[in-house]
């Protein structure tokens, strides 16, 4: 019995996974290429916010302020779509 319930678990959190992917990819559209790029940098390929900065010109202060603003447009992109 326990063995069909976590299966049961398992796909209600690889739908629920997918569609959050979905929604980011979706989410992901709407910025701007640089913010795109610098969000994907960061949070998929894990590089630091120095090496970042250097790549856009830009200083560390201003990666922040740009990954703070898009995690906040994110978040509330799920809300809306009742994802979160």
């Amino acid at each position: 019995m326990e063995e069909c319930i976590s299966n049961k678990d398992n796909v209600e959190n690889t739908v629920i996974s997918k569609e959050i992917g979905v929604a980011i990819n979706d989410f992901l559209k709407t910025l701007s290429e640089r913010d795109r790029n610098i969000f994907i940098r960061r949070y998929f390929y894990a590089e630091n916010s120095e090496k970042i900065a250097k790549q856009y010109a830009l200083t560390v202060n201003n990666i922040m302020v740009i990954l703070t603003r898009t995690r906040a447009k994110l978040k509330n992109y799920l809300m809306e779509g009742e994802l979160i």
